[in-house]
């Protein structure tokens, strides 16, 4: 039946709509994201990814080698109208401090480069007009004047050599028997730090690390996946990451809550190593009674938030057996210029 519908596009949605249902709930995460989306346009929240975006995309601008006399004249109206609502949202309690101070930043860099510019003077004039946000913590902690683009010269000294970073990849293994030993929530605070700094389309960072130390609470949600058997029952420490289809307003962007949330895990999953913890992806299938057990679990999470993925963390029972996982062969993974697949 399927070969039957998979000629076009068309005819595949088609095959979707009378035979098979299993779209469904993306359809609807994918709207309720975009009807959110519309509603933080004049309401800020805590973060707002479209703001994110347009002010990554001057940053973007700003660092071209042969940078345009003015650009970026067909969105910087609606980043400050952004911006606007966002300085006014800082008076409330979860609005990012640190986030309105990047925004501004590069603002000034950008009115600065396009000071002779007569066709970016009204949006000038109205960035010029709001008030200044406070500097945040992390800019005085990393004794920047500014969060504005900067040469490659000027990034961290890396210590890390590739033989160790090697050392370190082999060591993650994914683990899933542990010792009977709370994991320190600072520990995953401090793993979680590091994991935010991976890329991420744009900068949005549509993702939510649901961090669960408690014992009996892990184990429940990590049985909510497909799996898991007897091991989640010793499980101290869940993350249950999640992604935010709302950081979108076009279908086209739907899968990115997937690269971005993953980069991001697999830095954290990194990171744990360093600090003595030992973690399992746990894979997350989009099977409807899972979905709606995980929903219910989750309680007041919107269905615009998608479930990603668990990640199981503890501290590794030493007598406990790791699957080998061999890996695929290189010559397997990888191809050079046109090689076909």
């Amino acid at each position: 039946m399927a070969r039957l519908f998979s000629f076009s596009g068309f005819t595949s949605s088609l095959y979707y709509f009378l035979c098979s249902r299993d779209f469904d709930r993306e359809h609807r995460s994918v709207l309720l994201g975009k009807i959110k989306f519309e509603k933080r346009l004049k309401s800020y929240g805590a973060s707002n990814g479209l703001l994110r975006r347009n002010i990554h995309r001057l940053e973007k601008g700003l660092i071209m080698k042969q940078r345009r006399p003015v650009f970026a004249l067909d969105y910087i109206e609606e980043t400050i109208d952004l911006y606007s609502l966002a300085v006014s949202s800082l008076k409330h309690a979860g609005t990012s401090n640190n986030e309105v101070s990047w925004a501004h930043d590069v603002l000034v860099q950008y009115f600065d480069a396009c000071s002779r510019s007569v066709l970016s003077a009204p949006a000038r004039k109205r960035f010029e007009e709001l008030p200044r946000p406070l500097a945040s913590r992390e800019i005085e902690a990393l004794s920047k004047t500014a969060r504005v683009p900067y040469v490659a010269a000027e990034r961290e000294t890396a210590s890390v050599s590739f033989d160790a970073f090697f050392d370190l990849a082999k060591r993650r293994r994914s683990v899933r028997w542990f010792q009977d030993k709370p994991v320190e929530p600072e520990k995953l605070d401090k793993i979680i730090d590091a994991a935010r700094l991976s890329p991420s389309a744009c900068n949005r960072l549509p993702y939510h690390f649901l961090a669960i130390t408690d014992g009996p609470r892990a184990q429940a949600c990590a049985r909510l996946a497909g799996g898991t058997g007897e091991f989640a029952s010793q499980i101290p420490a869940l993350v249950v990451v999640l992604g935010d289809l709302s950081c979108y307003s076009e279908e086209r962007d739907r899968h990115l809550i997937y690269i971005d949330a993953s980069l991001a895990s697999m830095s954290l999953m990194l990171a744990a190593e360093t600090v003595g913890l030992s973690t399992c992806p746990i894979n997350w299938s989009d099977v409807p009674f899972r979905e709606k057990a995980m929903y219910k679990f989750l309680q007041d999470v919107p269905e615009y938030w998608r479930p990603i993925m668990l990640i199981a963390v503890g501290y590794a029972d030493d007598s406990g057996a790791i699957p080998f996982s061999s890996k695929k062969d290189m010559s397997i993974i990888r191809s050079h210029g046109n090689a076909s697949l």
